[in-house]
């Protein structure tokens, strides 16, 4: 059994999309501690989609800046592990299955903001964390028979799905919507626009 996974980081809002032959599995991984309504609606409207919350720790209950930085990663790494039990939770489902995931690198347009640093140690906390589900977890290692990381520009994730590697966000998420118009009650649907079109370019890639 193949699993491919899209995964979209943010520090605010992760999205991934776990797809399984002809099954689409949509998530929001979220720091809020409370859904609001239309999240709410969303949630409860779908089979195939859920809001996750992770464990998020406010920096403002730390003592001083010290602590701060401290917190952020632990933040970091509690999205990270959130993305893993996902990952997990599949894995569980097979005897042996193959596991093929697609993450964006660092896009040059984040050094424009404030939590580039954030950002960078987030995609590598994924990375690490990825890395060692597969090779050193028990139950990655009895089950997964291959898995394959694949870290895309964001340009090779916009030309493969709209054909312009500088495609703007409203047109990937317009592409998003075109094939899937039932899910138009999710807000902030471009967290799972592109990790959809990032589990298609690693299915694509390792079909050939």
């Amino acid at each position: 059994m193949n699993i491919y996974v899209g995964i979209d980081q943010s520090i605010n809002s992760t999205g991934i999309t776990v797809n399984i032959e002809q099954d689409e599995f949509f998530y929001i991984i979220t720091g809020n501690n409370k859904l609001t309504a239309r999240e709410m609606k969303a949630n409860n409207a779908y089979n195939n989609f859920q809001y996750i919350m992770y464990n998020k720790i406010d920096t403002k209950e730390s003592k001083d800046n010290h602590e701060s930085e401290i917190i952020k990663t632990k933040n970091l790494i509690n999205i990270s592990r959130t993305i893993i039990g996902i990952v997990s939770y599949y894995v569980k489902k097979f005897d042996k299955c193959n596991v093929y995931v697609c993450m964006e690198g660092i896009s040059y347009q984040s050094a424009q903001t404030k939590s580039i640093m954030d950002l960078a140690g987030l995609n590598y906390i994924i990375r690490y964390d990825l890395l060692k589900y597969f090779t050193s977890i028990q139950e990655a290692i009895e089950r997964v028979e291959n898995y394959k990381i694949i870290i895309a520009t964001p340009g090779e994730i916009k030309k493969f799905a709209s054909g312009n590697g500088s495609a703007k966000k409203e047109v990937m998420i317009k592409l998003f919507e075109t094939t899937h118009p039932n899910l138009y009650l999710i807000p902030k649907i471009d967290d799972i626009a592109d990790s959809y079109w990032m589990s298609q370019y690693v299915k694509q890639l390792t079909s050939i």
